[in-house]
């Protein structure tokens, strides 16, 4: 019986070990857009001052280069970097500005280019991301998981998105056909990848 124990704690070892080597990488929060900084020189590197309220208790400085990578699902233009944006006031961007999800504000700046998800959706190719519930690769025939389906799509499908509603998007397929499929989970994670 001891021999029995001694086995199946080292195989449960074993798969944890191998487990922990390969974390399951989460998906993006999606907050209520993005803002996208200029990356700067490697000389001059652009950096972020971040404050617990807008001009109020310094907490931290960091490069723009250091932001959490969320190229996942934002994959985008050569020397700029998007950060997710949680909240704006009055001139100043709440961001998470590290892999903890730890959020701070910066102040905007003239070169900053800011995107609800609204506006920043419309009309661009996004494609699903991997590992998905079943789910969220059926085209529907409205913004609802009980709404029936028109056709599955695949990891990785590419449509066009049309129209944002809460947490849907309407799209057209390759094929022409339109429907509607969710762009971020009941977590408010992302679970499609969109081209900047």
């Amino acid at each position: 019986m001891l021999k029995l124990f001694a086995l199946c704690l080292t195989i449960f070892l074993l798969a944890s070990s191998a487990t922990a080597a390969a974390p399951v990488k989460a998906r993006v929060p999606s907050g209520i857009g993005i803002v996208l900084f200029q990356n700067g020189s490697a000389e001059k590197p652009s950096t972020l001052a971040i404050f617990t309220e807008p001009s109020l208790g310094r907490i931290a400085e960091i490069e723009a280069g250091r932001l959490p990578s969320l190229s996942q699902s934002i994959p985008s233009p050569e020397g700029t970097i998007p950060a997710v944006v949680t909240s704006k006031k009055s001139g100043w961007y709440r961001i998470m500005y590290d892999h903890g999800e730890r959020e701070g504000w910066i102040k905007g700046r003239s070169s900053y280019q800011f995107y609800r998800w609204e506006e920043l959706l419309r009309d661009r190719p996004v494609s699903l991301l991997g590992g998905l519930r079943k789910e969220f690769y059926l085209l529907r025939r409205s913004p609802d998981f009980s709404a029936e389906s028109i056709t599955p799509l695949g990891k990785g499908s590419r449509v066009t998105a049309k129209h944002v509603d809460g947490d849907w998007i309407k799209v057209s397929t390759e094929s022409q056909a339109e429907g509607w499929i969710p762009w971020r989970d009941e977590n408010s994670r992302l679970v499609i990848t969109v081209n900047l």
